[in-house]
């Protein structure tokens, strides 16, 4: 009967001493993840918070096109490249170093 007990608590204690080492090695293997994901995390919300800055210029931009007439004006001619008439152009071409 003591042999049967000593067995048993000798197996209880070889399942528990495995329990805490899987837990101890798992949560280390956790703690590495969590760090991880939470650099993920910041990279995502910086990428987030540019993203919506340049929302917001690309947003400022339109309302300019859509209500300033000289804006509408100045990208129509820098786009289709035109000049009002009298304007005079100049062409500038880049000199090749020599």
């Amino acid at each position: 009967m003591k042999k049967t007990i000593f067995s048993l608590a000798g197996l209880l204690a070889a399942v528990l001493a495995g329990s805490l080492l899987f837990l101890a090695l798992d949560l280390k293997r956790g703690y590495s993840e969590l760090g991880a994901k939470r650099q993920h995390i910041r990279d995502l919300e910086q990428r987030n918070a540019e993203l919506k800055a340049e929302n917001r210029k690309k947003r400022e931009r339109i309302d300019k096109l859509r209500y300033d007439q000289r804006q509408q004006e100045l990208e129509i001619r820098e786009r289709q490249k035109k000049v009002r008439q009298g304007e005079t152009t100049f062409v500038l071409q880049d000199q090749k170093k020599q």
